[in-house]
């Protein structure tokens, strides 16, 4: 038996190489995902190690079944609309999206019918055409680049979702890592107990820190730190249903007019909340969609669905409570692996 390590930027890179090596005879023996030495996991480059193998005498192929006359479509029931609609029905029993369920099995379907493989067939092979169509689905953006400063980001999302924790991590990472100029503004001036956090944060990295509280104080911070190389803003935990405190917000953030700003969602959240926060928070116009807690749950369908929801690529994921370890830059494949790992 031969056995081969590989290493991809996805699963999909790395299952392509020991195809082009082994062919599909190859067994998968282990997948991990790795970092690259002298790397960290937010703007490193993560890796998919695939261990595999190939026995010397490849397997021998079971005989095909007998048809009954009915040709193709008689002799591979699997590869129907039958098939389809009960993938479909076991991707929304996870949580997905009915109209996303609905397109990503259609496309596994049609995959399925432009193979001739039968190590394509049942349920493993189902699974990995269905995770395919998934990361296919899920828009990436690469981690902030700020090499043309200054650069603002807000984190503007619900209530108890993890913000003030991400963008801790954020400013920790780019400033003792990538050594980058950072300052921190806090306008969460309803909960005391987050300003006194993010203060204590931005003392230990040595960042400059201002909490505002209005507009005229939000312009004022922001000018302030313009010689900076990165400003991260921090937002009250505004519930999607209080539309005094989305007012404020909305106030507070026209006096920051060059910060892009980033949607904050828990992929423990319910499907009918994260459909009421999406469609209240879209209008304060978010640029991208940061999924936290993704540790928290064992099937991460939520990050795929905030994603489809809010129409914005994905820039952040956070998987853990230390700072600044847990967080990183999404790995669509990883992820849908992970989803589809639930179906039954």
């Amino acid at each position: 038996m031969q056995v081969r390590r590989y290493v991809g930027r996805t699963m999909t890179d790395a299952v392509a190489q020991v195809r082009a090596d082994f062919g599909r005879d190859a067994v998968i023996l282990q997948t991990r995902r790795v970092r690259e030495p002298g790397l960290w996991g937010l703007l490193g480059r993560r890796r998919v190690e695939v261990l595999a193998a190939l026995e010397t005498a490849p397997r021998r192929r079971s005989a095909p079944a007998e048809t009954t006359g009915a040709g193709e479509a008689g002799a591979r029931p699997a590869r129907g609309q039958g098939a389809a609609a009960l993938w479909r029905d076991k991707l929304i029993a996870l949580g997905l999206l009915p109209a996303e369920a609905e397109a990503v099995a259609r496309a596994a379907t049609l995959a399925a019918a432009g193979s001739s493989s039968q190590d394509e067939e049942g349920a493993q092979g189902w699974k990995g055409r269905l995770a395919r169509q998934l990361a296919a689905r899920m828009p990436t953006v690469e981690p902030w680049q700020v090499d043309c400063p200054p650069c603002y980001h807000v984190l503007i999302g619900p209530t108890g979702v993890g913000k003030t924790t991400t963008l801790a991590k954020l400013a920790a990472n780019y400033a003792l890592v990538l050594k980058k100029r950072v300052g921190l503004i806090a306008a969460d001036t309803y909960r005391i107990g987050a300003v006194d956090q993010l203060r204590e944060y931005a003392g230990l990295i040595g960042a400059p820190f201002q909490v505002v509280h209005d507009a005229p104080s939000m312009r004022s911070a922001v000018e302030q730190m313009a010689d900076l190389d990165l400003v991260l803003i921090d937002t009250m935990g505004t519930s999607h249903r209080d539309g005094e405190r989305l007012s404020h917000l909305q106030e507070l953030l026209s006096a920051a007019p060059g910060a892009e700003r980033h949607l904050v969602l828990s992929a423990t959240t319910r499907l009918p909340d994260l459909q009421d926060a999406v469609a209240r928070f879209s209008a304060l116009g978010p640029a991208t969609v940061i999924v936290t807690k993704v540790d928290e749950t064992t099937c991460p369908v939520t990050v795929f669905n905030a994603t489809r929801l809010a129409k914005r690529p994905l820039s952040f994921i956070t998987t853990g409570q230390s700072v600044p370890e847990d967080i990183e830059a999404p790995q669509p494949m990883a992820i849908a692996e992970a989803i589809v790992a639930g179906l039954l």
